[in-house]
């Protein structure tokens, strides 16, 4: 058992928290965006790349700096042929600001496909995104 406060992993230790039940056997995955400088709709942020099949857990973590006016990140589940969404939230995002969705329930992926968050607007600002996942198993 680790010593109070010891972080063994991150990324799963962030899912845990925001679902608010333990995620055994699971490895998280961070994958962080650059820092965009007045990106322009449709610019995209971050993205997994091709999954591998399987059920996953999804938490992302989108952060505003010094914005001029409010905006919109798209977050969406593409298809293996990342040519269409299978489904998409957007978020209003404003000056200075963090959101930090969850999907509080598995999302079952087939080989291939991928999650993605971009510009839904423009934004004048900074933006940086991440997105964290892990696969679960057993």
């Amino acid at each position: 058992m680790p010593e109070s406060g010891t972080r063994l992993n991150p990324t799963t230790d962030f899912l845990e928290q925001r679902l608010q039940r333990p995620s055994p056997q699971i490895t998280g995955v961070w994958v962080d965006g650059a820092i965009a400088t007045n990106p322009t709709a449709g610019d995209i942020l971050a993205d997994t790349g091709a999954l591998t099949v399987g059920e996953y857990v999804f938490a992302f973590l989108l952060v505003a700096m010094g914005l001029t006016s409010s905006g919109r990140l798209r977050i969406e589940h593409r298809n293996a042929a990342n040519a269409a969404n299978l489904a998409a939230q957007t978020f209003p995002i404003g000056a200075d600001s963090v959101l930090e969705p969850v999907f509080p329930t598995k999302i079952s992926i087939v080989e291939g496909e991928r999650i993605r968050v971009l510009a839904g607007t423009s934004i004048t600002g900074d933006v940086e995104v991440s997105i964290l996942y892990a696969r679960l198993v057993g």
